[in-house]
């Protein structure tokens, strides 16, 4: 990561979020990681937005909001996570944990159609739209901005698209682009899969070599 900061940092005018020392300070307010999945808790979740937020509002000087930790209530809640399904035990790895339930409603996401000829779109493609706001968002993700990012970060926009890609190529970018027109485009990568840039070829793991169905 530290690397590829650098790099960027030198040869390209995208910036790039680096989310590992917030994620670190917020330690104190709680689990940001659940202790039996490989995802960030809603509370981690949270805290990248904020971050991701205030980088946008800094990058384009439009005044985000950003939310509190205030603006939720914390309810207790069962988490079963996938590292013990990974290993097989399932709910015998499950542990208590606390969700933000937002004391205001989101506005609620929904599956679209696969565009005509989106041969690269493996996943499902999700829309959030928020009468309240302005501007388009367009995010390229993997799972992680599914564990949360979708609620916090499509509230900001009026029209949200997010795009389940761990490696988007440059057909499906300039593609998505060119039909959503948005005014910001976000790629999310957790940095375990940060080697997929090194392929020259394979846009997947050999686990998608079979399109999925919604929800998966």
């Amino acid at each position: 990561m530290d690397r590829l900061k650098e790099y960027l940092a030198e040869n390209s005018r995208v910036p790039l979020f680096d989310l590992r020392e917030p994620m670190r300070e917020a330690k104190d307010l709680g689990l940001v990681y659940h202790p039996n999945d490989s995802h960030w808790t809603d509370l981690g979740a949270l805290i990248a937005f904020q971050e991701i937020c205030r980088e946008i509002s800094s990058a384009t000087g439009v005044n985000m909001d950003c939310g509190s930790i205030e603006d939720y209530r914390f309810v207790n809640q069962v988490h079963e996570g996938d590292l013990g399904e990974m290993i097989g035990f399932g709910k015998a790895f499950s542990v208590d944990s606390l969700t933000l339930e937002p004391k205001t409603p989101f506005h609620q996401a929904q599956y679209m159609d696969r565009p005509e000829g989106a041969d690269w779109l493996w996943h499902g493609m999700l829309l959030k739209e928020n009468p309240e706001k302005t501007g388009k968002l367009l995010v390229f993700h993997d799972s992680f901005t599914r564990h949360g990012l979708i609620d916090f970060l499509g509230e900001q926009f009026n029209r949200s698209v997010f795009v389940y890609l761990r490696r988007p190529s440059f057909e499906s970018v300039r593609y998505m682009v060119e039909r959503e027109k948005p005014d910001v485009v976000i790629e999310e990568m957790a940095e375990r899969f940060l080697s997929l840039w090194l392929k020259d070829e394979d846009l997947f793991y050999e686990e998608d070599s079979q399109p999925r169905t919604e929800g998966e």
